[in-house]
């Protein structure tokens, strides 16, 4: 990969691809049967966001640690 030079930072010089796929959780796959509509039942607009905003909450705090 090349990384993008803006001049001041190399973008992405440090980036190494994971050795293998992350598996997702349970709450990830609802999330994307839900979004792509490939369960028997549809989740509503609220439950979705919601969903998304607790995955992203667990994302930051993995991130922070």
């Amino acid at each position: 990969m090349t990384p993008y030079n803006t001049g001041k930072v190399r973008i992405g010089s440090r980036y190494t691809p994971p050795k293998r796929p992350r598996e997702l959780n349970k709450d990830e796959l609802l999330l994307q049967r839900a979004l792509l509509n490939k369960g028997r039942r549809r989740l509503s607009d609220g439950s979705i966001a919601a969903i998304g905003i607790a995955i992203a909450v667990v994302i930051a705090a993995a991130v922070v640690h």
